[in-house]
């Protein structure tokens, strides 16, 4: 039986954790970063352009991008806390106490989505006075939807690296290079287009980050349509079978102390 009270603890103790000032800087300052200097300065030279049949610029083009992006910096800090738990025995010790897995789990699920999602918001907020939002009450809960399934799936994933790496250093260059190719590799810089390399198409168009980032434009724009859905559909079941992978993973996991 889920023990509610455990769970809220796990998540605040998970928050503490990872909301130090590095953390925040890097997880607030970076994207706020990209949409001043890259919004700012690539759009003076992109100008206004169609998207579709809005008259808009780069800047408005942009911010969703930014703002779907948060989902893979929430999913990663979530992979981070994990391991910097089983890094340090903490994993160990807190199983020691009445805290099942599940509790664990749950817990920092939670406290990722809650980061992702404020996170996001604060980035929405941020770009109020760079954008024109034409968004309704529906396109914002859709927005929400999209921002919970793209934070689950790679927080599943970040999860599953943080449970299967032995290495300090093998982690960094996961973490780093998956981010790199996730966030270029995406529609959130740029729109993916029948010219894009094949190599890099095809992995922009199976990237979750492009669905994500997609549908959280199109719902700016008030333009949500039959290919978002299909999106979301696909966010659901890659979100699940993420989500499975890690759970089977995780009962494997291993409580050993790792200062490598």
């Amino acid at each position: 039986m889920i023990d509610m009270i455990k769970i809220i603890r796990m998540s605040y103790r998970i928050i503490r954790a990872v909301t130090d000032a590095n953390t925040l800087g890097f997880l607030l300052m970076m994207p706020i970063l990209y949409l001043v200097i890259m919004g700012v300065m690539m759009g003076s030279f992109i100008g206004s352009f169609k998207y579709y049949g809005h008259e808009t610029n780069y800047i408005m083009f942009l911010a969703p991008g930014i703002i779907a992006s948060q989902v893979l910096t929430g999913g990663s800090m979530a992979g981070w806390s994990l391991w910097m738990d089983k890094r340090t025995g903490m994993i160990e010790q807190i199983f020691s106490m009445p805290y099942r897995k599940s509790d664990y789990l749950i817990g920092i699920i939670i406290a990722m989505t809650i980061i992702s999602i404020i996170s996001s918001m604060i980035m929405l907020i941020f770009s109020i006075p760079f954008i024109k939002i034409i968004m309704t009450v529906s396109d914002f809960l859709f927005i929400i939807l999209n921002l919970f399934l793209g934070t689950l799936f790679f927080g599943m994933l970040n999860l599953t690296i943080g449970i299967i790496v032995k290495s300090n250093q093998f982690m960094n260059l996961i973490s780093n290079v998956l981010y790199m190719v996730l966030t270029f590799a995406s529609s959130i810089f740029y729109p993916i287009s029948q010219n894009s390399p094949a190599v890099l198409k095809y992995i922009s168009d199976t990237n979750p980050l492009t669905y994500v980032s997609n549908c959280i434009r199109d719902a700016f724009f008030n333009n949500i349509n039959g290919n978002d859905y299909i999106s979301i559909f696909l966010l659901v079941i890659l979100s699940l079978i993420m989500t499975l992978i890690t759970i089977l993973t995780y009962r494997k996991i291993k409580f050993v102390n790792l200062y490598v």
